[in-house]
């Protein structure tokens, strides 16, 4: 899909805008695809910032676990201790990624839904008007 299909398949909404913008700055693994369109609506690098704002956010998760990780207690020798940290991580990137897509998926189903209304509208209305009314 290009710029401009995609363009064409969105549109810009003021408040979503706000809260994508607002994402960005202040909860970055809080954005979800409809934030990225929002963004690249208004300008396709504020899409690239707002995605490596994300991709930073998500490294900074990593780095923290790590942190975390090298810094337990010797006393934690158990199996199950040793991997908490990374299971951990491992399923906040996990959610950090899903849930967006996720989003995104109902998004693209209610598009779908509406533009499946439409059509049949637009068929019903097309069935009426050639009808010839035979006397």
């Amino acid at each position: 899909m290009t710029d401009d299909e995609r363009n064409a398949a969105m549109r810009f909404d003021k408040d979503a805008y706000a809260v994508a913008q607002q994402r960005v700055q202040s909860a970055p693994l809080a954005l979800t695809e409809d934030d990225f369109d929002q963004l690249h609506i208004v300008s396709p690098a504020l899409e690239r910032d707002a995605r490596e704002a994300l991709r930073q956010a998500q490294l900074a998760v990593v780095q923290q676990r790590a942190v975390t990780t090298k810094s337990l207690p010797a006393a934690r020798t158990s199996t199950a201790n040793q991997w908490d940290g990374a299971a951990e991580t491992i399923v906040t990137l996990i959610a950090a990624n899903i849930n967006p897509a996720k989003d995104r998926i109902a998004a693209l189903e209610r598009r779908n839904a509406e533009l499946e209304a439409r059509v049949l509208e637009l068929e019903a209305q097309h069935a009426a008007s050639s009808k010839v009314d035979v006397v």
